[in-house]
């Protein structure tokens, strides 16, 4: 049988707060925060005020 990684326990601590980061991306129109920057895109919306712009053509998102 295989051993878990040590680092197992980090990310099951770690993972309701990925959740509702993941809720709050999507909130704003990003369906994967771990896909085409999701999170970070998430980050510069709420950062500057910015609107997401929906599609995979162009721009992101506007102000």
């Amino acid at each position: 049988m295989l051993k878990p990684h040590p680092d197992l326990a980090l990310l099951e601590a770690l993972f309701p707060a990925i959740t509702e980061y993941q809720k709050l991306a999507t909130r704003h129109g990003i369906n994967d925060i771990f896909q085409d920057n999701g999170g970070k895109l998430l980050q510069v919306l709420l950062l500057l005020g910015l609107t997401i712009v929906p599609g995979r053509k162009g721009n992101d998102a506007v102000d």
